[in-house]
């Protein structure tokens, strides 16, 4: 039985929503810069793509002059799958801890539920003037009904971003998830996890406080996904 490994996370779209420069949570009244994943801002997102509508709304706040928190939610594949995360980012130094929780509630197309609990960490590595490296590093574990136990895993990926102009920006973002032990089937058989990503994510502001994003992510099984998403930081 071949299972669809929801660990395939869109990370693009995860990191371009934890916003550095200043020392403090953005809102509307800022410029904010979208392809900086380490100052944080409240959001609300919509998106629609291959693998349906997503509805997101976060919330951030201050939690010291360096630190800022952010929790948010996000409704993906027509509200099967939910994603609920919180980060902690550091302004002073470019680092950031994210914890990533994921429920399927349709996995594998048979109506099965997986879960999935990641914590990353990751650095931003300035690039000149335009350019940033943001190397992230995870691990946890997952599970589906399918399996009888839980498989610990890591994940390694690397963010270069590069900024067109200040409106105008792309994320290149190659991803890879290793299982450490196998998940033993219901059925007897064993599946291991070893997946590698490619994703794509151009973005473009507006109004200082709204961006709109094109993703298009590649997997090493030949599939395919591309979503167009919106979102109003507040």
């Amino acid at each position: 039985m071949y299972i669809k490994n929801t660990l395939a996370i869109s990370i693009g779209l995860v990191l371009s929503t934890m916003v550095s420069a200043e020392n403090s949570v953005k809102d509307s009244e800022d410029t904010i810069n979208f392809a900086d994943p380490t100052v944080i801002y409240s959001s609300f997102e919509a998106a629609y793509g291959t693998e349906g509508a997503t509805l997101g709304f976060g919330l951030a706040s201050q939690i010291n002059e360096e630190w800022g928190g952010l929790a948010k939610y996000e409704g993906k594949e027509n509200l099967n799958l939910h994603r609920i995360r919180a980060a902690a980012t550091n302004t002073e130094i470019g680092s950031g801890i994210l914890l990533d929780y994921i429920w399927d509630t349709d996995f594998a197309g048979a109506g099965a539920d997986s879960h999935s609990l990641v914590v990353n960490g990751l650095q931003v590595l300035p690039l000149g003037e335009n350019a940033l490296f943001v190397p992230m590093v995870g691990a946890g574990f997952t599970t589906n009904d399918f399996a009888e136990n839980e498989a610990a895993i890591g994940m390694l990926q690397a963010m270069l971003v590069y900024n067109f102009s200040p409106e105008v920006w792309a994320n290149f973002i190659p991803q890879y998830t290793y299982s450490f032990n196998d998940l033993k089937l219901k059925n007897g058989d064993t599946q291991s996890i070893r997946k590698y990503e490619f994703e794509t994510v151009v973005g473009y502001r507006f109004d200082n406080n709204q961006n709109v994003r094109l993703l298009y992510k590649y997997n090493e099984d030949r599939e395919h996904e591309a979503t167009l998403s919106y979102t109003y930081a507040f």
